[in-house]
């Protein structure tokens, strides 16, 4: 397996941002890269900046595909990569090949409805851009192109209830509250394996199965856990990123050639404030959407007290300047639901599509974006 990166910040840098992108499916994935994109365009030289990404679910897709595109100077490509149907693969495995392999008695790994899902991602990066990417090595990518920002891919464990963290950087973690993969893992995973496992839908996709050893002090430690969307521990990927955060912050405590990085961070939300689904105590049928429904509120309550406690954060810890900089900012970006409504579904449509973009190119009108490009300037 291919090493893991350290902590690295160039020396030369004087702004760092750090990026958490908020879940939502194929939504998620379309805004987070169109986002990064319209940036880009705006403020040439943006992407250089950002050293590291939390992601969840949908958002995992999103970045991932970004950061493929712009180690390839393909960044062009992704409105048409990211809108693409990814769900009806796995919605056909689950009525063909699953339904296959329930009558057989053999097991046939092709089947699972995951890797279809991965396979739809990869093919439709492959269709716009000629290469194969996303069926590379997930920490090779980043040894390859040292510069380029460091991804921490959420999810969650089955077993124990616990957020999982992916990525070639290990969090230092005294209480081990955060389960980190490559902890675990013995091989490399393809990225777009480390991308589904942030993703795994309830109903659209199984959980995956982690069979690992892990060496302790006295002895082997055998482990048979599952792996599930990112979003039932934690949606809006903050929490992660504040554990970026803390980590560069020491850095620069304990160094005194970061003593004027400033650290940013910015929330790429795409969720609405309002409810999915009523339960009006209906038909029968109705129960069936209960667990979605249930993923889907939960996403939109914790939006909110997140983004809260993040503004309270940047506000209280500016006092301790040897730690925190006083010019750390918190930039929050939202994808606005007052006049449109942007559903989860399986596809981005052409009138969504350009609704979308449309609001990508309104953020640069903002105070937060006047705010974000005087920084670099």
């Amino acid at each position: 397996m291919a090493k893991s990166k350290s902590w690295a910040v160039r020396d030369s840098a004087r702004h760092v941002f750090i990026i958490a992108s908020e879940g939502g499916g194929s939504r998620a994935s379309f805004w987070t890269s169109g986002f990064l994109k319209t940036l880009e365009e705006a403020i040439p030289g943006f992407f250089s900046h950002v050293y590291a990404a939390s992601t969840v679910s949908g958002s995992s897709a999103g970045f991932s595909i970004y950061n493929n595109l712009y180690a390839e100077d393909k960044i062009q490509s992704v409105h048409q990569v990211t809108r693409g149907d990814f769900v009806s693969p796995a919605n056909t495995a689950i009525f063909f090949g699953e339904l296959f392999q329930t009558l057989s008695p053999c097991a046939f790994n092709g089947l699972d409805r995951s890797k279809y899902l991965e396979d739809a991602w990869s093919l439709s990066y492959s269709n716009q851009t000629g290469s194969h990417e996303l069926n590379s090595s997930f920490l090779n990518f980043f040894n390859q192109y040292e510069t380029l920002p460091v991804q921490f891919i959420n999810s969650t464990v089955v077993e124990r209830g616990q957020r999982v963290v992916i990525s070639p950087v290990k969090l230092e973690d005294p209480d081990s509250l955060v389960f980190q993969l490559y902890d675990y893992l013995g091989h490399d995973i393809p990225f777009k394996t480390a991308m589904s496992l942030s993703a795994r839908f309830p109903f659209l996709t199984f959980s995956g199965l982690l069979n690992a050893t892990k060496e302790t002090d006295s002895l082997d430690q055998e482990i048979n856990l599952h792996l599930v969307d990112g979003g039932y521990y934690e949606n809006t990927g903050i929490e992660t990123a504040l554990d970026i955060y803390n980590e560069i912050a020491s850095l620069r405590m304990n160094n005194k050639k970061f003593s004027c990085l400033s650290v940013h961070l910015i929330y790429i939300q795409n969720s609405s404030s309002k409810y999915y689904t009523k339960d009006e105590g209906g038909s029968r049928l109705s129960i069936l959407s209960h667990p979605l429904s249930a993923l889907y509120n939960t996403w939109r309550t914790e939006s909110a007290p997140m983004l809260a406690q993040t503004n309270e954060f940047f506000k209280k810890l500016k006092g301790d300047t040897v730690k925190w900089n006083d010019k750390d900012v918190f930039f929050h970006t939202k994808l606005p639901h007052d006049s449109t409504s942007y559903p989860l579904s399986r596809f981005i449509a052409d009138t969504t599509q350009k609704k979308m973009i449309a609001e990508m190119e309104n953020y640069l009108h903002t105070s937060d974006f006047h705010r974000l490009d005087r920084l670099l300037r």
